[in-house]
C-alpha cells in the first residue's frame, strides 16, 4: 500500500499525495491559476511566495519545491497511516 500525506495550505485547503510530483500536480489542479504546464505553475507559485514574504522557493525539482514550501510554512505535511 502506498502511503499518502495530507498537505495543508496556509491559505486553506489541502491535497493528498504520495510524492512531491503528485503534490505539485494536485496543487496545480486545485489552483485558480492554470499555467500552461507544471514547471510554469511552480515558477508562478514561487514568485507569489517571494512577493508574500521574500521567501525563495526552488523550482528545479519537485522535492525541492515541496521542501521549500514546507520550510517557509506555506504548506504543512501530515503523514497518514
Amino acid at each position: 500500500m502506498i502511503s499518502k500525506t495530507a498537505y495543508l495550505f496556509s491559505g486553506g485547503g489541502f491535497v493528498l499525495a504520495s510524492d512531491a510530483k503528485e503534490f505539485a500536480e494536485k496543487m496545480r489542479h486545485t489552483s485558480m491559476n492554470k499555467e500552461k504546464n507544471l514547471a510554469e505553475f511552480m515558477d508562478a507559485v514561487a514568485h507569489r511566495c517571494h512577493l508574500d514574504n521574500a521567501s525563495f522557493i526552488r523550482t528545479d525539482n519537485y522535492d525541492a519545491f515541496l521542501e521549500d514550501l514546507i520550510d517557509h510554512e506555506f504548506v504543512i505535511a501530515i503523514t497518514l497511516d
